[in-house]
């Protein structure tokens, strides 16, 4: 899914990721043109996002710089703090389509009119975008619904394994995106356990935790129940 998470950034800004993602993989001198071929965008469209990468390293304070050799062709110098995986999540979190999935999760979604309305846009425009996921929706045979409060339906199951590759593939382990449960409450608990757990573990039970506190649980599966049912760590966190 990681490729796929470019599915939830506008056009505008998808270009320049990978305007962004070409500079990153030449080690060397690029030509305005090379980019301009390579993201099927004009050498003007180039130049824009250029600078607007170069607003962009500054306010996030990543270490990178671009060069400009010539009037024609650039380079990217970056720092040892420079990180790919940062200047997506950078955009990832701005993104309409993004805010609207993580809303969905945290059940605080009302519909597209109202999400709209709050973000400055229009309803036609967040369609767009919603729509724009479904074939993604449709490989964990999830729907998106505007039944009641809109959401994503589908097995619970479903929903959280979509989840956790959300959060991750957007996340990477680097920061820590929920709010129902702190990272640390999770290792102080766990610690008692003396087994190793692995940061991905810590996001799957952090969604696993949330969903179950928003009252959605696994349905009709025993060991489920069971495992909730006499689990003294699960009770920890209730």
């Amino acid at each position: 899914m990681k490729n796929k998470m470019y599915n939830f950034l506008d056009r505008s800004i998808y270009q320049k990721v990978r305007v962004l993602l070409f500079l990153y993989n030449s080690r060397n001198n690029c030509s305005i043109t090379e980019i301009s071929e390579y993201v099927n965008i004009s050498e003007k469209t180039v130049i824009k996002f250029l600078e607007e990468l170069s607003k962009d390293f500054v306010e996030i304070n990543i270490g990178a710089e671009i060069e400009y050799k010539n009037n024609k062709s650039v380079q990217l110098n970056t720092k040892d703090n420079f990180s790919i995986k940062k200047m997506e999540r950078f955009y990832l979190v701005q993104s309409l389509t993004y805010k609207a999935c993580d809303e969905i999760f945290y059940n605080t979604f009302d519909n597209i009119g109202t999400f709209a309305e709050k973000n400055y846009t229009s309803y036609a425009t967040m369609y767009r975008r919603i729509n724009k996921i479904k074939p993604l929706l449709d490989q964990f045979n999830l729907k998106y619904s505007t039944q009641d409060m809109s959401s994503f339906h589908g097995t619970e199951t479903q929903f959280r394994y979509f989840y956790f590759l959300f959060y991750w593939n957007s996340c990477w382990g680097e920061v820590w995106p929920f709010t129902f449960v702190t990272r640390e409450q999770m290792l102080e608990i766990l610690s008692k356990e003396n087994k190793t757990i692995t940061e991905p573990m810590l996001y799957w039970l952090a969604i696993t935790i949330t969903r179950a506190k928003l009252g959605y649980i696994i349905e009709n599966d025993v060991s489920y129940k069971s495992f909730t049912k006499h689990n003294y760590l699960y009770q920890s966190f209730f």
